[in-house]
């Protein structure tokens, strides 16, 4: 049964891939620029930390343009995965609310990503 389950969840993410993986490219970028402030200031010496969002840039642009639609029926039960990865990502702990928040804002700066992408087109 919970093999089962597993695999309905795999099978559920796999409907927001597109989605999943501009999420991840906005909670990168977030980290990134956390961690640039970390001193207390942004300079040149911080572009170094740019190149950890390198391998999240092409799967999340590859599909971008499908995102809308896995959208339309995103569900409770993906934003729990998507803030379960994004836990996992941060190194936080899944199942702390705050990576529900932090999965609803970056679904948010994702949409505004896709239509930004669109316009530029």
């Amino acid at each position: 049964m919970l093999k089962l389950q597993l695999i309905l969840i795999k099978n559920d993410m796999a409907d927001i891939k597109n989605t999943q993986e501009l999420v991840k490219l906005v909670v990168a970028l977030s980290s990134v620029l956390k961690n640039a402030q970390s001193d207390g200031k942004v300079d040149l010496n911080d572009l170094v930390l740019l190149v950890g969002i390198i391998p999240f840039v092409g799967p999340a642009i590859e599909g971008i343009s499908d995102i809308p639609e896995e959208l339309k029926d995103l569900d409770a039960t993906e934003i729990a995965e998507l803030s379960a990865e994004i836990a996992q990502l941060v190194g936080g702990v899944a199942g702390d609310t705050k990576y529900v928040g932090v999965a609803e804002h970056a679904l948010k700066a994702a949409f505004e990503i896709f239509k930004i992408v669109k316009l530029l087109k």
